[in-house]
C-alpha cells in the first residue's frame, strides 16, 4: 500500500501590508515519504494484523522517499503497541507476547530533514494459538473428554490438549461438539466459541470462548426451566452461524439458550415422539418454526410446528400427516438435514436396507405446510455397514460420508458416489469422524478428517489429515497426536 501525509500550507498575510512580486521563488523539492508492504485499508478494522500468543511477529515495509529514494540515513523510526515503544528499527522482528485480544499499533517515520513525522496505524490481534483451527473432541481409554486444539494461525503445528477450562472438567463420556462464529466490526474479524457436550459431568455442555481460553456457559441437570432427574444427553445440534442450540435427552427435543434449557419440545404429542440417540434433523433456516427428527416410537419422519409459524420454538402440532411414509418401509435412518433446492424449503435425508443406500427429500410450502415425499435416488454401497455419520455440504448440497479410509460424495439430487479421496497407506486406522471447516472467509475448501487405530502401539492412537479440496491434495498429516476421535468443528 502507499500512505503519504499532505501538508496544507497557510500563509497568513497581515493587515494593511502588501508585496511586490519580485520573482524569486524556493524550487527545492520536499520529500515526501511512502510506507508500503503493509495491509491496505483507510481504519485499522481494515488493517488488522492477527497473530498466536508466542509466535514470531514479523513486519517488514518498504519506505520510499519522493526525493530520498530508498535511502533511510535521514530517518528515524519507532514501533509502539498501545503505549509501549517495543523497537526503534526500520523492521520489526519480535515475539508477539504483549498480551491477549486488539492491541492499537503505531508506526513511526521521521524524516530529519523536515521534522515530518509519518504514521501507520493498524490492530494487532493476539489470540490463543486456536482462535482459529481445528477442534477435535476425544475420549481416552478412560473415557475421559479430551478437547484439542490445532491452530490455523500458528506456524507450530501442535495440538493442545485440554480437559478442563477454569477447573471445570469436560467430562466423561464425550458426544458432541459444537462451534459459534462470533463477528465483530467487519466480515474478517471474526472469532469462535466452541462447545463440548459430555453425558456425565458437571458441565455436560460447556461454551468456550477460545479466542481467551475462558468458559463463558455451563449447562447440566440444574439448568432445565422444569426439573429434569437426569441428563442424559446424546445428541448436540448447532450450525455455526446459527443462534440456536437444540439437544437430545432421552430421546426428547430441548431447546438450550443463554445458560437455561428449556421444557421438552412439543411436550404435548399424542404420539409420544421419541428422537432416540441422534435422530433429530439439522436446520438451517427454519429452527424455531418447524423442528424435524426420526421417530424411532413411530418409525417415521415427524416435523413439529409452531402455533401460526411463528419462530417461537413452542410447538403445538406435527406437520408431517399428509405425506405417505409407506416408501420408508424397511429402512434404517441414517441422518437428515435441512436445506433449500432451487429456492424452496426442504428436508433431506438418508437411509439404508441391507447394502442400498437411499436418498429421500420431503419438499415444503414455505414454513406452512409439507408438500411431498419422495424417494430420489437409490445404490449399492459395498461396506454400507462401516459408513460414519454422514456430513452435508449446504454450500453445493452434495452428502459426503467415510468407508474405512474413504471419503465419497453424491448429490443431494441422485446417488451416483464418486469417491473423494482415500488416506495414504500409513497405518492410522479407519476414518472415526470429519467436517468441512465452517464460517470465516474460506468456508467448505477444507475437510479435516481423524483417524483410529485401537490396535497401534502407539500412546496416541488417533490420527490427522487437512484435505484441501480446490487442490485436491492433502495439505497436513499428523499421525498419532490425539486420542480416539469423537467428533470435529473446523473454523478457519
Amino acid at each position: 500500500m502507499r500512505i503519504l501525509i499532505y501538508f496544507m500550507m497557510v500563509v497568513s498575510v497581515l493587515a494593511g501590508a502588501c508585496s511586490k512580486d519580485k520573482g524569486n521563488y524556493d524550487y527545492t523539492k520536499i520529500n515526501k515519504i511512502s510506507i508500503d508492504n503493509m495491509l491496505l485499508g483507510d481504519h485499522n478494522s481494515q488493517r488488522i494484523y492477527r497473530v498466536v500468543n508466542g509466535d514470531p511477529l514479523n513486519f517488514t515495509p518498504v519506505i520510499t522517499g519522493t526525493v530520498s529514494g530508498s535511502d533511510t540515513t535521514n530517518l528515524r523510526f519507532a514501533w509502539v503497541i498501545e503505549k509501549d515503544t517495543i523497537a526503534r528499527t526500520k523492521e520489526l522482528h519480535t515475539i508477539a507476547n504483549m498480551g491477549f485480544g486488539k492491541l492499537v499499533g503505531y508506526y513511526f517515520v521521521k524524516d530529519l530533514t523536515t521534522n515530518t513525522v509519518y504514521t501507520y496505524n493498524f490492530t494487532l490481534e493476539i489470540s490463543n494459538a486456536a482462535s482459529r483451527g481445528t477442534y477435535i473432541l476425544a475420549e481416552d481409554a478412560d473415557h475421559n473428554a479430551i478437547l484439542y486444539m490445532h491452530s490455523a494461525l500458528s506456524v507450530n503445528n501442535l495440538f493442545r490438549p485440554y480437559s478442563a477450562f477454569n477447573d471445570k472438567a469436560i467430562g466423561k463420556y464425550p458426544v458432541d461438539l459444537g462451534l459459534k462464529i462470533n463477528y465483530g466490526n467487519s466480515s474478517t474479524n471474526y472469532t469462535y466459541t466452541v462447545m463440548t457436550a459430555a453425558r456425565e459431568s458437571d458441565a455436560n455442555v460447556m461454551e468456550v470462548f477460545v479466542n481467551e481460553m475462558k468458559p463463558i456457559l455451563f449447562y447440566n441437570k440444574s439448568s432445565f426451566i422444569e426439573p429434569s432427574a437426569s441428563f442424559n444427553i446424546t445428541q448436540y445440534v448447532r450450525l455455526v452461524s446459527a443462534t440456536h442450540n437444540y439437544i437430545l435427552v432421552d430421546g426428547k427435543a430441548h431447546l438450550m439458550n443463554k445458560g437455561a434449557i428449556g421444557s421438552v419440545l412439543y411436550p404435548g404429542d399424542p404420539q409420544n415422539y421419541d428422537f432416540g440417540a441422534q435422530g433429530l434433523f439439522t436446520s438451517r433456516s427454519l429452527y424455531s418454526r418447524l423442528l424435524a427428527g426420526w421417530d424411532y416410537r413411530n418409525n417415521k419422519v415427524r416435523i413439529l410446528m409452531t402455533a401460526n409459524q411463528a419462530a417461537s420454538d413452542s410447538y403445538i402440532t406435527s406437520a408431517e400427516g399428509p405425506l405417505d411414509q409407506s416408501i420408508l418401509a424397511g429402512y434404517t435412518f441414517i441422518k437428515g438435514f435441512e436445506t433449500s433446492i432451487n429456492g424452496g424449503f426442504c428436508y433431506v435425508f438418508l437411509m439404508k436396507k441391507g447394502d442400498k443406500l437411499a436418498s429421500f427429500l420431503i419438499t415444503l410450502n414455505g414454513y406452512q405446510s409439507v408438500n411431498s415425499l419422495t424417494k430420489i435416488a437409490e445404490a449399492t454401497v459395498p461396506d454400507l455397514d462401516k459408513m460414519i455419520m454422514p456430513y452435508f455440504n449446504f454450500s453445493n448440497n452434495f452428502w459426503y460420508f467415510a468407508i474405512g479410509r474413504s471419503v465419497y460424495r453424491t448429490t443431494v439430487m441422485g446417488m451416483e458416489l464418486q469417491k473423494v479421496f482415500t488416506l495414504p497407506e500409513d497405518q492410522s486406522g479407519d476414518i472415526a469422524a470429519f467436517a468441512f471447516n465452517e464460517g470465516g472467509t474460506v468456508s467448505m475448501e477444507n475437510i479435516g478428517v481423524c483417524t483410529y487405530d485401537p490396535n497401534s502401539s502407539k500412546a496416541m492412537k488417533g490420527s490427522f489429515y487437512l484435505f484441501n479440496t480446490v487442490s485436491n491434495s492433502f495439505t497436513e498429516t499428523h499421525l498419532n497426536v490425539i486420542q480416539k476421535p469423537v467428533a470435529i468443528q473446523m473454523g478457519f
